[in-house]
């Protein structure tokens, strides 16, 4: 379990490398009205993603967030909507 957030990382650091986005694990159905949504279902999809986030929790209220973007892309502000 101690390293449940390093390897949640590392596959969060692959996903914007690759620029793919893996599907919701255990996703049956969406909720009626969430439509608007654009959900990964099934199977991968090619995604730009500028920005993923991985959080981490642990016992003893160890917290973590760690923002990862591609190499080269400008940095991200807080506050910015082009993520």
């Amino acid at each position: 379990m101690g390293a449940a957030g390093a390897i949640e990382a590392a596959l969060t650091v692959l996903t914007v490398e690759h620029q793919v986005a893996p599907p919701i694990a255990n996703f049956s159905r969406a909720e009626p009205g969430t439509g608007v949504l654009d959900l990964v279902v099934d199977t991968a999809s090619a995604q730009r993603i500028g920005l993923a986030l991985s959080n981490s929790r642990g016992f003893g209220g160890h917290n973590t967030v760690l923002a990862f973007q591609p190499a080269g892309w400008p940095a991200h502000r807080i506050g910015d909507s082009h993520c």
